[in-house]
């Protein structure tokens, strides 16, 4: 099995790594109802003051302060050919050198009978909201893999090394994955991303059939054979012939079902405390203490409005940083107040930019019910911040939750030295049984267990 370890001490609220993803994307549904985002990174590409309106369904609303807005619009790019939008020259690039040459559809972007818009229609009709996968991620892989036998693209998935020193089972991968250029020779590193790729955890055929009934419904058969084929007309390659066997697509899919992780979930990192509030904990975002408006709770448990994933909820980071007089605090806090309420009635449910990526260091962390460590987005982007949610130290014995890798009764599984762990699990299902627990991490839920 896989593991992070410490090798050094790591104190609460240090961030631990920042990873980026081997390949991401936006999340069919939220694309077709107009989330705009970079297709590279998943910044999102509206304003705070679009943002708001379209939420608000209030199409002159004015937000004060716009200077806490992030976004800034005049460094957009489009690709010239089939017009998707990028946050900047930096992503079109970078995507362009990865997967994008294969995957730009040109002319043909808006065209229905498109071998690749085919395969994304059956995807949409066949996975509905809430989204917890996407096929778009199988195609990047695809593509990623044809295109570095052409360009010898590579990436360097960790943004920033860690400061706390970090090891894991494999320690000459890791440093081997680490010190990869962003661009490297084509023939010498040959299979260099068929290599990354195999690292994710595999599972057998029952348990990807499980993962497939999970995210296709009961006629998971058909409809897998369905996008398997699809799947081969859009984008088959003879050097990559196993992935389009019956069997090679169905491990396919289950790495994608069982190792993606939510990139800007809906669990929120913007909420503020306001007169009518309920405390509750959540162990999501760099603060460790929420607080949600009363009927928030009551309607939707623990999912709440905005999140940091957002050009709106960073404008409201902004605000609150603000050093005002108390009558213009009070003022702004009972106009974002009001703009919250406006949002929930008006849009409900899907209000953010949400996608999911595979992150190669992310996945070798362990689940825990009582973690150490957790992920998050605070960029806006797809970059991963692993943070530690205490102090972890080298010879730490973390006790697991009685959910790690030990099977039989119900005793502590076996301790592990060092080990930094995070949880698949929300704040409610790490109250449930440890046989209910056990059922989630190993077939998935309504609440996707993979997301922050």
């Amino acid at each position: 099995g896989k593991g992070l370890f410490a090798k050094k001490p790591i104190r609460k609220g240090e961030t631990i790594f920042i990873e980026r993803p081997l390949v991401s994307a936006q999340f069919l549904w939220n694309a077709l109802y107009k989330y705009r985002a970079c297709e590279y990174c998943l910044r999102s590409l509206e304003t705070a003051e679009e943002n708001a309106r379209r939420l608000s369904g209030n199409p002159s609303l004015i937000l004060p302060h716009p200077e806490q807005c992030r976004v800034r619009k005049e460094l957009h790019q489009m690709c010239p050919q089939c017009q998707v939008m990028y946050c900047s020259s930096e992503c079109r690039q970078a995507a362009l050198d990865q997967y994008h040459r294969t995957l730009c559809l040109g002319l043909s972007q808006e065209d229905p009978e498109h071998p690749i818009n085919k395969l994304q229609d059956a995807w949409r009709n066949m996975h509905f909201p809430p989204e917890t996968s996407s096929i778009v991620l199988m195609a990047r892989m695809v593509a990623t893999v044809k295109q570095e036998r052409v360009t010898g693209y590579e990436q360097n998935i960790t943004e920033t090394p860690s400061q706390a020193g970090l090891a894991r089972a494999d320690r000459a991968r890791v440093a081997g994955i680490a010190a990869s250029p962003a661009h490297g020779d084509g023939a010498r590193n040959k299979g260099h991303w068929l290599n990354l790729f195999s690292q994710f955890c595999s599972r057998t055929a029952n348990e990807e059939e499980e993962i497939a009934h999970k995210l296709l419904g009961e006629k998971f058969q058909g409809q897998l054979a369905l996008l398997r084929n699809l799947f081969t007309t859009a984008l088959y390659d003879d050097h990559l012939n196993r992935w389009f066997t019956p069997e090679g697509f169905l491990s396919l899919f289950a790495l994608v079902g069982t190792n993606g992780q939510g990139i800007g979930t809906r669990y929120t990192l913007g909420y503020r405390p306001c007169p009518s509030v309920i405390p509750f904990k959540f162990s999501h975002g760099p603060s460790w203490s929420r607080y949600l408006i009363s009927y928030t709770i009551a309607h939707r448990s623990d999912r709440c409005l905005l999140h940091s994933h957002s050009s709106l909820s960073q404008w409201v980071h902004g605000c609150d940083a603000l050093e005002l007089p108390r009558q213009q605090r009070e003022q702004l806090d009972a106009f974002i107040d009001q703009l919250y309420k406006d949002i929930e009635r008006e849009t409900g449910d899907f209000l953010n930019c949400e996608g999911s990526g595979l992150f190669l260091l992310q996945s070798s962390c362990n689940h825990s019910c009582v973690p150490n460590a957790e992920a998050s987005f605070p960029d806006n982007n797809f970059l991963l911040h692993l943070t530690a949610l205490s102090d972890i130290s080298p010879g730490e014995v973390r006790d697991r939750g009685g959910d790690g890798d030990r099977e039989g009764g119900g005793g502590v599984c076996l301790p592990r030295l060092q080990e930094v762990c995070i949880s698949y699990l929300d704040c409610c299902q790490r109250e449930r049984s440890r046989h209910s627990r056990h059922k989630i991490l190993r077939c998935g839920n309504d609440t996707p267990p993979r997301t922050p």
